[in-house]
């Protein structure tokens, strides 16, 4: 789901169901941050799997004609029919307006993002919407305010990736690669199999010295990311730059012969 999130093969009415017998924490997690339309542990009755999807392709249904927009790129026209969408069915309001705050920040308008945000704040205090507010503030450089919100987000929901994610990104925009650096280690002690992240705490290790977690971190990247469309011949490369940089002349050649070995064909690996 990763990967067809993210290299755009799916489009947005696509309904994805998780089953699986995977029951361990650290995978469900890692799962469920995924934000599948749903998520089964087996066992379970034909009747509720039945009802899952029923109940998935209704609220699908609803949220199409916004889907279709933004699918052909009129993101004006979907937040006014989000707007809309929001009237017809208002008992997926809250769904629309988050559509409609997600489509106001990609359109660059932080400031009316975050008013929707606080509209859907002043009826219900939802995890997402908080993380919401946080990326709106940021995006209007009011870097304090986001890390503030973002600390006490995390402090309540220690199990809220995400905010992990912009709680780093804004520490890092503050100038604060190692506090950055700590909340992305937190993130991946939670749920270690999210490739994007892994790659991000490699990239920000490396950057502050900190070799063991890059070499560590990065070793994973490339373990993962063998088999995957997420497989990119620089991840070999900073892994390389670590050994080196760390004096293990016999795990960059390896290393090496490993880029050779999986990557030939693609564009980024005979530079």
């Amino acid at each position: 789901l990763e990967d067809l999130r993210n290299h755009h093969l799916i489009p947005l009415s696509t309904v994805f169901v998780m089953v699986t017998g995977e029951s361990g924490y650290e995978r469900v997690v890692s799962a469920v941050e995924l934000a599948p339309n749903d998520y089964l542990l087996k066992p379970f009755a034909a009747d509720q799997l039945h009802q899952r999807i029923a109940r998935c392709l209704e609220r699908r249904n609803a949220l199409l004609p916004v889907f279709d927009l933004i699918e052909i790129g009129n993101l004006h026209e979907a937040v006014i029919q989000c707007d809309a969408g929001g009237e017809r069915h208002p008992q997926y309001l809250v769904d629309f307006l988050r559509l409609e705050a997600q489509l106001l920040i990609g359109l660059g308008q932080p400031g009316r993002a975050q008013a929707v945000y606080e509209r859907i704040l002043a009826t219900r205090a939802l995890p997402w919407a908080r993380l919401g507010l946080a990326k709106a503030l940021f995006l209007q450089r009011r870097l304090d305010e986001a890390e503030r919100d973002l600390t006490a987000l995390v402090a309540e929901n220690r199990e809220y990736l995400d905010a992990y994610d912009w709680l780093a990104r804004t520490r890092e925009a503050a100038g604060r690669p190692h506090e950055a650096q700590k909340a992305l280690e937190e993130a991946v002690s939670l749920s270690p199999h999210t490739v994007r992240r892994l790659k991000r705490l490699g990239e920000i290790a490396l950057g502050t010295g900190d070799l063991d977690v890059a070499a560590r971190t990065l070793a994973e990247v490339v373990r993962k990311g063998k088999y995957s469309d997420f497989r990119d011949p620089e991840d070999n490369v900073k892994l390389i730059k670590v050994y080196v940089a760390a004096g293990d002349q016999e795990k960059a050649a390896r290393t090496l012969r490993e880029l050779d070995r999986s990557m030939q064909g693609m564009e980024k690996t005979e530079a």
